[in-house]
């Protein structure tokens, strides 16, 4: 089922994000009077479709991605097209065709987190308390959290005076700021600090990291169906595992990891929990903890639902929030601050993530989709030749020339731009490869 998941999810979601951008091309083209010869979903051999006017929408063999064929393109002779052809209009309506597809990405991200926002959600959040400080970095070195004097029990409140309010956004905020320093400010028995602290870069990951550990109680918050199967319910605080006593969450991933790495793991693992002013004790068959969810330790979930002009203001919020990141990102790429085999991901990845985002639930498939919408609208807007942005970088060129560049030049140019995206995917597919089989 896995496996089967991993396709499926993948397919809607990435067939959905290209055929809405795609959908984006087309409007804009129609609107403008430009001709559409082609409207495909999927690429590769037409299996079937219908005709409408010039424009021929179908469906093709190969279910990934799809394309807009337009009417004239960058090689052909303007000089030889005829109006509705896409050389034979003026630069602006052009940029507006080729900006259409990211614009439609974004459109398309905000509805996707609008509905989620709208019909209400379970939120899971993790406090930003520090349950523990690594001492030192793989290198030996005293970790930037050591160094800069940060306890266990600390409360992180900002990061360079912006409020933090859970643990993942303060992941987020120190892995855009590796290789730079940031301010932590800290609420320690009652008073605040700020602690300046540059984050290293964890060489298994290659994003940043300062050496603190979030604090996860040993509660119960997230239970899948084989965990309530089993006699757990959301609440129950875990004691002890095996006889072993049970502090926090890392205790009892700890005790997993041991046994796992026994030459003979125990069939069976003796849980007691607490729920309420009653102890129970379980005997769970060891392959359930091993390979199977079974429960979430840590955080806590609530249900948020929110009105109509709120939704629409936390959708406009997260759908730009993440666009930012993302482009943090690929600054941090450039820069080379972290490596591009972590940050890279080819389908293989994409699926995978999917299938894990769909089994998570319908909301967080959704959000899901929607972080895959801004990440091809952003994508689409890189000047790279072939993309959106690469054409709209020839456009520009042309509008200040005063002509187009010749027909051999941009025959060239896209012969480019094809080496580079055809290096990109082999890269991306080698990282797949390497992150989830080796």
């Amino acid at each position: 089922m896995g496996i089967l998941t991993n396709i499926l999810s993948f397919l809607i979601s990435f067939g959905l994000v290209v055929a809405v951008h795609e959908l984006g091309h087309l409007i804009a083209a129609k609107i403008l009077g430009i001709g559409v010869k082609r409207f495909s979903i999927g690429i590769g051999k037409r299996l079937f479709g219908i005709r409408r006017g010039e424009t021929d929408y179908c469906l093709s063999m190969i279910p990934i991605g799809g394309y807009v064929r337009l009417a004239g393109d960058v090689n052909e002779n303007p000089l030889a097209a005829e109006p509705s052809h896409l050389n034979a209009n003026p630069p602006w309506k052009r940029i507006i065709v080729y900006l259409s597809g990211p614009v439609a990405n974004i459109l398309l991200a905000l509805i996707l987190n609008f509905v989620v926002n709208i019909s209400g959600y379970d939120e899971f959040r993790i406090a930003p308390v520090i349950g523990g400080i690594v001492e030192e970095t793989p290198d030996g070195k005293p970790s930037p959290a050591s160094q800069a004097g940060l306890r266990e029990g600390d409360v992180v409140v900002a990061v360079d005076g912006n409020p933090i309010e859970d643990w993942s956004e303060l992941s987020r905020q120190i892995i855009l700021h590796t290789g730079e320093y940031l301010t932590l400010t800290i609420e320690r028995e009652g008073e605040k600090r700020e602690f300046d602290i540059a984050p290293w870069i964890d060489p298994e990951s290659g994003f940043g990291q300062v050496g603190i550990m979030a604090h996860l109680e040993p509660v119960v918050s997230i239970l899948t169906p084989l965990g309530e199967d089993l006699g757990f319910s959301v609440g129950d605080r875990i004691l002890t595992i095996n006889g072993a006593s049970i502090g926090d969450a890392s205790d009892f991933e700890e005790n997993i990891e041991y046994m796992r790495a026994l030459e003979k793991p125990p069939e069976t693992v003796a849980v007691s929990f607490q729920r309420g002013e009653k102890h129970f004790a379980l005997d769970i068959p060891f392959k359930h903890l091993d390979t199977e969810p079974v429960f979430t330790l840590g955080g806590s979930v609530r249900h948020v639902d929110l009105g109509f002009f709120t939704a629409i203001g936390r959708s406009v919020s997260e759908t730009f929030t993440v666009a930012y990141e993302f482009y943090g990102v690929l600054y941090l790429l450039l820069a080379q601050r972290i490596p591009a085999s972590e940050a890279i991901g080819g389908p293989l990845s994409i699926a995978a993530v999917s299938g894990r985002m769909a089994e998570a639930g319908f909301g967080i498939f959704v959000r899901f989709v929607a972080f895959l919408a801004i990440m091809l609208g952003i994508m689409n807007t890189l000047p790279i030749p072939m993309l959106d942005g690469g054409l709209i970088v020839l456009l520009v060129v042309e509008i200040i020339r005063g002509h187009p560049l010749s027909l051999k030049v941009r025959q060239r140019i896209q012969y480019v731009g094809m080496a580079i995206l055809g290096f990109l995917l082999i890269f991306a597919l080698y990282s797949d490869i390497k992150r989830l089989f080796f």
